[in-house]
């Protein structure tokens, strides 16, 4: 069965509109949100990640209008577990679902209530915070990427390897002020986390502001 975010989770869902085979759902459990899914297995992975991504920026972008209106900051982050795919190549897809189910706990468990958690696609998440600046959000993003990294999961009796995870953190509006702007910006700085040696934390480059003269 394909993994979905926190499906063992499910609580006063509510359907978002989705594909003729699926179901897509968003819900509150201890007043954090988190979406979840459930494919049909004939069914590609790509349909999930649509219409999860659809709901992720439809979300963005109206909290991006409230923060517009009230002069507030609203924090993302972008993740992805290291060396995932040599993981799922050891240890097979089954072993590998029940990682990411771990990996959504830890996140779900280290943010706030009006927080919002959802798997991007693959082994990536996203994580939204409304009216959190820069220095709250790298401050979760630490704890969250100490918390993964302490990680015990345990498959069919067997203790999986530790693994880690990179983090993009930016804010609005210093980072993007429209949602397409403020997620290709994380997303460079997760690419850049990436590539510095992974298991860390990298901050978006702030955008240039035109000068009125």
């Amino acid at each position: 069965m394909l993994f979905s975010l926190l499906w063992m989770m499910k609580s006063q869902t509510e359907e978002i509109p989705g594909e003729r085979g699926n179901e897509f759902q968003i819900g509150k459990t201890s007043n954090k949100h988190f979406i979840t899914t459930s494919i049909n297995p004939m069914n590609k992975e790509s349909q999930r990640s649509r219409v999860i991504r659809r709901y992720l920026e439809e979300t963005l972008e109206r909290e991006l209008l409230r923060a517009s209106r009230s002069d507030k900051n609203v924090g993302l982050m972008m993740i992805d577990v290291d060396h995932f795919k040599q993981f799922n190549d050891t240890h097979g897809h089954p072993a590998a679902d029940v990682l990411l189910s771990a990996v959504a706990h830890a996140l779900s468990s280290s943010v706030r209530g009006e927080d919002l958690v959802c798997r991007y696609g693959g082994e990536e998440f996203v994580i939204m915070l409304p009216e959190a600046d820069l220095e709250t959000t790298c401050q979760r993003a630490e704890v969250i990427r100490e918390k993964v990294a302490r990680l015990n999961v345990q498959y069919q009796g067997q203790v999986l390897q530790q693994m880690s995870i990179s983090v993009g953190v930016g804010v609005f509006p210093s980072h993007g002020d429209l949602p397409e702007a403020l997620i290709s910006s994380v997303d460079q700085a997760l690419y850049r986390a990436k590539h510095s040696g992974r298991n860390r934390v990298e901050v978006s480059t702030p955008i240039k502001k035109n000068m009125t003269l």
